[in-house]
């Protein structure tokens, strides 16, 4: 087992929740941690982006058509009721 020793180690978001369950980080301790780091939206970089469509074509008629059902055969309705 390893040994964190850097607090950016110990309070990771992906891990804070694991360490704090087995004993390893106290919720005050992590509260404390939070309170004291820097702001640093001063650094943030705002950006806009436009979501790209993955397919702009409209669907076909055979993919709106509910009556349409290859995988239901009516007539294996009948021959169950039959046996």
């Amino acid at each position: 087992m390893s040994v964190i020793r850097k607090p950016e180690q110990l309070y990771d978001v992906r891990l804070v929740d694991r360490h704090r369950k087995t004993g390893v980080v106290q919720s005050k301790d992590y509260d404390k941690w939070l309170k004291d780091l820097a702001d640093t939206e001063d650094n943030a970089e705002y950006i806009t982006a436009e979501q790209v469509a993955l397919d702009s074509s409209p669907a076909s008629k055979h993919d709106m058509d509910d009556d349409d059902d290859d995988d239901y055969d009516e007539d294996d309705d009948e021959d169950e009721d039959e046996s």
